[in-house]
């Protein structure tokens, strides 16, 4: 079973933020010796536009079973023209 929970926000100041968590019960076993546990994922991605042109993103991703500690999101948006547009985003797609 999954659940999970997505939110944007946008503060009055122009600024967005974009956070997310799931939740997923695992049960592993047979019946007599389950491995039952609860696994979490989250994520918070904040979005800092610096021209017309130029969007910054910043934050930080978080996965219970794969990693002991948060890794962090550099990214861009840039379009050069209105029909190009370069995106990029480490160390994960969200």
């Amino acid at each position: 079973m999954k659940i999970g929970l997505d939110a944007i926000f946008r503060d009055t100041g122009g600024r967005t933020y974009i956070g997310g968590f799931d939740a997923t019960w695992i049960s592993i076993g047979d019946g007599y010796a389950a491995d039952d546990a609860l696994r979490w994922s989250g994520r918070l991605l904040y979005i800092q536009p610096v021209s017309d042109q130029l969007v910054l993103n910043f934050g930080a991703f978080y996965v219970f079973n794969l990693y002991n500690y948060p890794l962090p999101i550099v990214g861009a948006n840039w379009n050069p023209t209105p029909r190009w547009t370069l995106s990029a985003i480490l160390p994960v797609q969200m």
